[in-house]
């Protein structure tokens, strides 16, 4: 929780619940939004550190029209808690949870995910 800057993994901070438990602000390693953070910085491009506010980085584009290099986003009752990079086939790259190592996986579709993705580049 909390880990990752533009120059790569960082300790973790503490947030009074989840990420308290896995310890995360002992820890180096990224959260969700400091891997987007990381990536995005090899590019020059600047993100904040809040999967809420990387949704509004960008152009807004519909998932059946996205692209590898676009941000994905699940939401809880309106509220953002999670971001992944697409990068084709029907994967990608993403920080899964607190305690959890960054990883490909397919895309989740429904269980939240968010009917437009990011687009940052180009």
């Amino acid at each position: 929780w909390g880990g990752g800057t533009g120059s790569g993994p960082s300790k973790g901070i503490r947030d009074g619940g989840v990420a308290d438990e896995f310890g995360d602000f002992n820890k180096t390693g990224f959260d969700c939004s400091g891997l987007m953070i990381y990536a995005f910085q090899v590019a020059g491009i600047d993100l904040p550190h809040f999967s809420g506010y990387q949704y509004n980085a960008g152009k807004k584009v519909p998932i059946s029209r996205m692209q590898p290099g676009d941000m994905l986003f699940w939401s809880d009752g309106g509220t953002i808690h999670h971001v992944a990079l697409y990068i084709g086939d029907g994967k990608m790259v993403e920080a899964p949870y607190s305690g959890g190592a960054v990883r490909i996986s397919p895309v989740r579709y429904g269980d939240g995910l968010l009917p437009y993705a990011t687009r940052v580049l180009g």
